[in-house]
This record gives C-alpha cells, sequence and structure tokens, in this order.
C-alpha cells in the first residue's frame, strides 16, 4: 500500500528498459570467443592416436631410423674387423642397434625384450635375430662370437632393410 501523500499517475509509471542491441552482440562474442577458445585448446592438446597425421613425415622417420641403424651397424662391423671391439661386444651392440630401430618404428619396448618375450609377443624376426645373437654374447669364450659374428651381422642388416 502507498503512503497518503504518494500518489503517482499513471504516465510517472516508466516501463521495462530494454538492451541495446550492441551490448547483446558483444555479449553473445564474448561466450563465442571462450567456446572457440576451449575447442582449440582441447583440439590442439589432445594425444595423437596410431595412424593419426601425415603419412610422409612417419615415413621420413622411417627412413631416418633405418639409416641410423645402418650406420650404427656400419661402425660396430668396422669395429669388430679392425679389433677395436670384441665380436662379443660387437653381438651386444648389432642386438641394441636392432632393438633401437624396431623400437624406434613399431613403438613397441623391443629395447627391453627378452628372448622369451619376443618370442611369445613378436615381433618374430626380432626373436630369431635374439636366438642368433645370444649364445655368441653369453658363451665362455670369443670362439663362437668370431665365428658367427658376419652372419649375425648380415641378419641384423637384412631385418633392418627389410622391415615395413
Amino acid at each position: 500500500m502507498a503512503a497518503a501523500g504518494d500518489v503517482r499517475a499513471v504516465g510517472d509509471v516508466a516501463g521495462p528498459v530494454g538492451y541495446a542491441v550492441p551490448w547483446a552482440l558483444v555479449a553473445a562474442g564474448a561466450v563465442l570467443l571462450v567456446v572457440l577458445y576451449y575447442v582449440v585448446v582441447l583440439v590442439a592438446t589432445r594425444p595423437r592416436r596410431p595412424g593419426d597425421g601425415d603419412r610422409p613425415a612417419a615415413g621420413r622417420a622411417r627412413r631416418t631410423a633405418r639409416e641410423d641403424a645402418l650406420a650404427r651397424l656400419d661402425e660396430v662391423g668396422d669395429a669388430v674387423a679392425a679389433g677395436r671391439r670384441s665380436p662379443r661386444a660387437g653381438h651386444q651392440e648389432v642386438s641394441d642397434a636392432v632393438r633401437a630401430y624396431l623400437a624406434a618404428v613399431t613403438g613397441r619396448p623391443a629395447r627391453a625384450m627378452t628372448l622369451a618375450d619376443a618370442r611369445r609377443d613378436g615381433p618374430e624376426e626380432l626373436a630369431a635375430l635374439l636366438a642368433e645373437v645370444y649364445p655368441p654374447e653369453f658363451a665362455p669364450g670369443e670362439a663362437l662370437a668370431r665365428d658367427r659374428f658376419a652372419g649375425s651381422l648380415a641378419r641384423a642388416r637384412t631385418l633392418v632393410t627389410t622391415w615395413e
């Protein structure tokens, strides 16, 4: 109820005030910018799935890994031939070079696989190479390592050049 001296005429009451169109556009634009920001951040930082992305970059990475592995195998072969490295150590480095290559191109933990792991989980080519290099790596004396080094090195080069 109104007080006694508080009488207002009908024309004295103002109607509701509407929003100005420019402010409504500013508000809508701000909301749109926030949504766009979150979309960009989520898309840019999402984890990539294997197979995503450009294939040429993956092919270049594979070629680079292959070239690195073959260069390392060549270096090991030269060092063993020159007597700077023992055949036993050469077998260990051949195994490591091939494991590093397979880890780089497959994403699998080939460097940490034992022979039993490779036989069970593959790849079969790695299991075959490990079966060939393990005896010379761990046998007493250097005779077995010396006799088998050339074959192990050739098999490792074949694996690296033919793996897809």
